[in-house]
């Protein structure tokens, strides 16, 4: 914060790490733009993902695949983190309406490498399950590499969140059952946008939701269509 912006868009990872610049800022009279966090009236704007849209798409997919026979391994990222929790919400929210039940929830704070050792230690308690829902792509790869070491009888449905390029890459070769695409650059361009039309003295949206996209086998190459 050197130099004098005169407008600034932000992206956080985590509320509190960024607390105290933010605070800065608003002091400073700066107008911020949050972009995949809503910091409400803290900022001039806020673009979020559709991440409520997303778990619910992702219950309600699950229900039409096993139908109430799903059993669910939750693998949570960071608990405080806004989109995790609205991710998180809507899913078990949904999978509660269709009685799916949660048999075990594991915490492995948005990492790979945290979700294959939490992943590979549940496998060895022997509880049965045939679906691992993460709340991330990152970790529902990590789970998904526990599994190839210790390959189960059925494979089980595996959901992530995000659509980054892995994943889907997985999706196509079937070890993962569905993710929920982001739309970063549209994210992007909606932050820049909103930039101008502040700059300009336009009136501009408070709060934009861009919506997400459910991939699974059935649609995943629809992606390389013109």
């Amino acid at each position: 914060m050197g130099k004098t912006s005169e407008v600034v868009a932000v992206s956080p990872a985590g509320m509190t790490s960024l607390l105290p610049t933010l605070t800065r800022l608003m002091e400073s009279k700066v107008p911020v733009i949050a972009v995949d966090y809503n910091f409400g009236d803290k900022v001039a704007a806020s673009i979020i993902s559709g991440n409520t849209a997303g778990g619910v798409a992702l219950g309600n997919f699950l229900m039409s695949l096993l139908g109430p026979s799903a059993r669910i391994v939750h693998i949570q990222a960071q608990l405080d983190l806004q989109s995790a929790v609205m991710r998180r919400n809507s899913f078990l929210n949904t999978c509660q309406r269709h009685q799916l039940e949660v048999v075990a929830t594991l915490h492995a704070r948005g990492s790979r490498r945290l979700a294959r050792a939490e992943m590979a230690k549940f496998l060895g308690q022997g509880i049965a399950f045939n679906t691992v829902f993460a709340e991330n792509d990152v970790m529902a790869l990590g789970a998904a590499d526990a599994l190839k070491l210790k390959p189960p009888a059925v494979w089980p449905a595996i959901l992530g969140f995000d659509g980054i390029d892995e994943a889907i890459a997985e999706l196509r070769q079937g070890r993962l059952a569905a993710t929920v695409m982001q739309k970063p650059r549209e994210m992007g361009a909606k932050a820049l946008e909103i930039a101008v039309k502040i700059l300009r003295g336009q009136p501009f949206e408070k709060l934009t939701t861009i919506l997400t996209h459910l991939l699974t086998p059935d649609n995943v190459d629809q992606l390389d269509s013109p």
